[in-house]
């Protein structure tokens, strides 16, 4: 920045929430005010700084270069307020806190939330905020706390530690068994993920797209419709074993790739009771 400007932190909480909620209204939703009022606050804060930190559109909020120059400073202040705020709720040994996940919808339904009551009973001051996505998270910005992700590795400052590596193979209904030797894919019908960037998306597309008869955006779907007789779907063998309906059915033409399961935290909140209690039983399940 080349003049000196007034920044007061409720000014960088406010940018946060913008750059983080993308459109005015998510934002107002989030601070509980109405669009408008919201939309005129941004425009004060901009004529007080003497610049426009967002450019408005259709499609949302786009940051300009002076945003982007103070985000990295909100997101410190973030952490030292919610540290400070651990530090002073701690009243007992107990770890006292929230803290955000982000992992597949398939971990969160299948691995996280048949566990939650034993979690619970043993930390009973933790509070879990639970979010599903695949997409990639940088953690210098915060977007949670803890990130479960397949095959992609997390970006930014951050503890990382690879779980486990496992081969994605198709399962289903034990009728889709062969009753000898093994199946081809080109007559199963495959539920599969939308996504088509992965090692394993990429093969089905290449050689059995006539076979992809279901395409979802949640693989929670995919393992309910497999559940169901509907067809094969394609998970890592060591969490397809543990979907105690399905089965792994044995092919000829597939060669299967081997994706890692990694799991991160960004550095600057890894060691705090709350997260680290978290961490340790999500390690567990591996």
């Amino acid at each position: 920045m080349h003049k000196s400007i007034d920044i007061k932190a409720q000014d960088l909480d406010f940018i946060l929430v913008l750059y983080r909620k993308k459109t005015l209204t998510e934002a107002a939703k989030y601070l509980g005010l109405e669009q408008s009022t919201l939309s005129r606050q941004l425009t004060q804060l901009e004529e007080r700084l003497g610049a426009t930190l967002f450019a408005r559109h259709r499609r949302g909020l786009t940051p300009g270069p002076l945003a982007l120059e103070l985000l990295p400073h909100a997101e410190r202040m973030e952490v030292v307020i919610r540290n400070a705020n651990h530090a002073t709720a701690v009243t007992s040994e107990q770890p006292v806190g929230e803290v955000t996940i982000s992992c597949a919808d398939a971990i969160a339904d299948r691995m996280l939330a048949p566990l939650l009551g034993q979690f619970m009973s043993e930390h009973p001051h933790i509070r879990l905020k639970i979010m599903s996505s695949v997409e990639i998270v940088n953690l210098d910005r915060l977007d949670c706390d803890i990130a479960l992700r397949l095959g992609v590795r997390p970006e930014g400052d951050a503890i990382i530690t690879k779980l486990s590596e496992s081969r994605i193979i198709p399962f289903g209904h034990p009728k889709f068994l062969p009753t000898q030797g093994r199946a081809s894919l080109a007559d199963l019908p495959i539920l599969h993920r939308s996504e088509m960037q992965s090692p394993d998306s990429r093969q089905l597309q290449k050689n059995f797209p006539q076979s992809l008869l279901m395409l979802s955006n949640r693989m929670t779907t995919c393992i309910l419709a497999a559940e169901q007789g509907a067809g094969v779907v394609f998970l890592p063998e060591a969490f397809g074993k543990r979907v105690a309906s399905l089965v792994a059915i044995p092919v000829s033409d597939w060669d299967p790739p081997t994706i890692p399961l990694y799991l991160a935290a960004p550095r600057v909140v890894r060691k705090l009771k709350h997260v680290d209690a978290t961490w340790t039983w999500i390690k567990k399940m591996f």
